[in-house]
Parts: structure tokens; C-alpha cells; sequence
């Protein structure tokens, strides 16, 4: 075998035995490494079903709102509201939800249709209400929605 190609082999076998040690690893590990570390103070929910109750917090961030649902008959922080599914959302809800919304981009589309759709799909999976009328789903949306919000009362 050439020089050259005994290289390659090991590097290759090299390569390998490093992914076999992080899959080896626990997996919590491996996520926090890709994804960021978590904050295992926070709980989604755990109970199993279909969901019942809507959490809503309001004091994250003043881009957007956490919303997330859970069969769990409390909320990951005693400081969020709780509302039925069923009911969601309802007229003071609604209202709540709306007077966060300071800027409508989207003045003819249901967000919040949008968002309990979501809700019931995707239980324990949190979607926000951004300040100017959209939802975040993913970090870059809820990063997004900070950049515009603080690039529009910085021009105020």
C-alpha cells in the first residue's frame, strides 16, 4: 500500500472512531453541543395526550410573546397565564395577545388562528407572537422579531 493511502486510512478510521465516541456519548450531551446549552429549569410539559391548557408568558421579551400548549394542568412558570385550548383564544385573550402586537404587518391574516392551529399540532413545541403581528417558530425567527423591534424604537 502507498503512503499516501495508508494516510487517508487513517485518517479515515480516525474520523470514525471520533463519531463513534459522540454518538457513544449521551445524546442530551450532543444536543446541547449542536443546539446551545439549555435551561433545564424550564419544563414544556411531560404529560402525555392530546393538549388541554395554552401557556402564555408575556414577560420574556417585549418582541414577542412565548406561547406554548400542554395537557399539564400548570404552567412551566407560575408568572404565565393559562387558558383552555378549547377556548383559545378567547375575547380577553385575544385582546391581551393584540395589545402585544404594537405594529400589525399582517392586518388581514389570522395569526392567532395560525398559532392555535400550531398549538394543537405540535404540543410542548413553543411559538411566539411577535411585536409587529408574526410568529416565531425557530431561534433565528425570535431574533429576527428582537433585531426589528429594536431597529424601530431606535428610529422612533
Amino acid at each position: 500500500m502507498t503512503q499516501p493511502n495508508l494516510q487517508r486510512r487513517r485518517c479515515a478510521s480516525l474520523f470514525f472512531s471520533l463519531v463513534g465516541v459522540l454518538v457513544a456519548s449521551t445524546s442530551v450531551e450532543a444536543r446541547e453541543i449542536i443546539q446551545g446549552t439549555t435551561d433545564p429549569g424550564i419544563r414544556l410539559g411531560s404529560a402525555v395526550g392530546p393538549p388541554t391548557q395554552v401557556c402564555i408568558d408575556t414577560t420574556s421579551s417585549l418582541a414577542w410573546t412565548l406561547l406554548y400548549s400542554t395537557r399539564d394542568p400548570d404552567c412551566a412558570d407560575a408568572a404565565m397565564r393559562q387558558v383552555r385550548l378549547a377556548d383559545f383564544p378567547t375575547a380577553p385573550t385575544r385582546q391581551m395577545l393584540s395589545s402585544r402586537v404594537t405594529r400589525q404587518t399582517f392586518p388581514d391574516h389570522d395569526v392567532l388562528g395560525e398559532i392555535r392551529a400550531y398549538l394543537m399540532r405540535f404540543p410542548r413545541q413553543p411559538v411566539g407572537l411577535t411585536w409587529d403581528g408574526g410568529m416565531a417558530i425557530t431561534a433565528g425567527d425570535y431574533a429576527a422579531a428582537e433585531r426589528r423591534h429594536a431597529a424601530a424604537t431606535d428610529s422612533r
